[in-house]
This record gives C-alpha cells, sequence and structure tokens, in this order.
C-alpha cells in the first residue's frame, strides 16, 4: 500500500510541475512537494480540482491578482499555506 501511495504522489507531484506554464509548475510543483504528505482525502480531492482550473486563471490566483471563483478551491490552499 506505501508503494501505491508513493508511485499515487509521484505522478500527482509530476502533474503539477508538467502543466506547460514554467512558473506555474515551479510554484505549484513546489508547493505540492511540501504540503501533499500532511493533506487529507478532501484536501486531496479539493487539490484535484484546482489543478483542473486554466493555467492563467490558476496563476493569476497564486499570485494574488484574482480571487478563487469557489470556497472549495479556496479551502484546499489556504488551509495549508
Amino acid at each position: 500500500m506505501k508503494r501505491a501511495n508513493n508511485v499515487y504522489f509521484n505522478n500527482f507531484i509530476y502533474r503539477t510541475k508538467q502543466r506547460g506554464y514554467l512558473e506555474l509548475g515551479l510554484v505549484l510543483g513546489k508547493w505540492v512537494e511540501e504540503h501533499i504528505q500532511f493533506m487529507d482525502e478532501n484536501g486531496i480531492k479539493s487539490l484535484v480540482h484546482v489543478l483542473d482550473l486554466e493555467n492563467l486563471d490558476l496563476w493569476e490566483w497564486l499570485t494574488g491578482q484574482d480571487n478563487p471563483r469557489c470556497n472549495k478551491y479556496k479551502s484546499c490552499v489556504l488551509c495549508y499555506t
């Protein structure tokens, strides 16, 4: 089971880093590497939804240029920062 979790987490981290937007991949990938081991199942599910956002929307949100449009996105990141 532990090995399966490691593979899952590694794939998840890869997905955060390989978004086609270098700056976003660097910031998001680093954040996920540092926080994913502390996230519960609901946090990971919320993060999956966050990763489904468009790159530009996510970048503007993470850099403070815009606010997330949905509270489920706010709770995902804010509770771990």
